[in-house]
């Protein structure tokens, strides 16, 4: 969305944006909910919902300070994209690590 010509274009990618997380949501739940223990489900399930709800809390301050940095929206976009990858390969190194 940091490369879209146009706020129309934009637009169009949130709302895809939108429709793939109301999907995902959902089967990320069932997917806790089979995955953990019946007395763990509930704490599991809540971290999640607590990690979305930040994020999007966040999201709305960091992009106030970017867009006040740096005077774009499209660097909103880049800065995501950047902190989205760094949290990728964290997750990565981080199973690597687990698994040895």
């Amino acid at each position: 969305m940091g490369l879209a010509p146009s706020t129309p274009v934009v637009l169009a990618g949130a709302v895809l944006i939108g429709l793939g997380v109301g999907c995902l949501a959902p089967t990320y739940m069932n997917w806790l909910g089979a995955s953990s223990t019946r007395q763990n489900s509930g704490k599991h399930m809540g971290a999640f919902a607590t990690a979305c709800n930040l994020g999007q809390f966040s999201c709305s301050l960091l992009s106030g300070v970017v867009l006040a940095a740096f005077g774009t929206h499209q660097a909103v976009f880049f800065v995501a994209a950047g902190i989205g990858a760094i949290a990728a390969v964290g997750v990565i190194v981080r199973r690597a690590f687990q698994r040895a």
